[in-house]
C-alpha cells in the first residue's frame, strides 16, 4: 500500500493552513518557497514517468532526496527561527518530508513486483494504485506553490 498521497495531503494541508495566517513580507521568499513546492512536483513527475517504464528513477529519486535535505532552509525563510511553535512545526513538516521521500524513492519494489507478475492483476492493481497516488501529491504540491504565490503581500 502505498502512503505517498496521504503523507502528502497531510504535509500540504498543514502548511496551507499556517501560510494562510502568516503575513507576506517579503514576495520574493515566498515565490522561492513556492519553486521548492513545484520542484517536488516535478520530481514526483519524474518519477511516475519512470515508474510507468518500469525503470527505477534513480536521478528523481536523489533529487527529491537533496529537496527534502533543504526543507528547513527552504521553511524558514517564511517561519521563523526564534518561534518555539514555528519551530516545532518545521520539524513536523521535516518529519513528513522525509517520511515521503523514503515511501516514494522505495516504491520501485512495488513496481518491479507489478512488471514481473504481469498476469497478476491484485500485483498490476497495486502498482496502477502507486502511481495515481503519486499523480495526486503532484497535484497537492502544485496546490500548495499556487496558494504561496496567490497570497498577497
Amino acid at each position: 500500500m502505498s502512503w505517498i498521497f496521504d503523507i502528502a495531503k497531510l504535509f500540504t494541508d498543514k502548511i496551507g493552513e499556517s501560510v494562510r495566517n502568516r503575513e507576506v513580507r517579503d514576495r520574493v521568499k515566498w515565490d522561492r518557497v513556492a519553486d521548492y513546492f513545484d520542484n517536488i512536483a516535478n520530481c514526483l513527475k519524474g518519477m511516475v514517468e519512470q515508474f510507468r517504464l518500469f525503470k527505477i528513477p534513480r536521478e528523481h529519486g536523489k533529487e527529491l532526496e537533496e529537496l527534502a535535505r533543504n526543507f528547513e532552509r527552504v521553511a524558514y525563510s517564511i517561519y521563523s527561527r526564534k518561534n518555539k511553535k514555528d519551530k516545532a512545526e518545521v520539524g513536523e513538516l521535516k518529519s513528513l518530508m522525509d517520511t515521503l521521500v523514503k515511501h516514494a524513492t522505495n516504491q520501485h519494489q512495488q513496481l518491479r513486483a507489478a512488471k514481473d507478475s504481469k498476469l497478476d492483476p491484485a500485483t498490476l492493481k497495486q502498482g496502477e494504485q502507486l502511481i495515481e497516488d503519486m499523480e495526486r501529491a503532484i497535484g497537492r504540491f502544485r496546490g500548495l506553490a499556487k496558494t504561496l504565490r496567490s497570497l498577497e503581500p
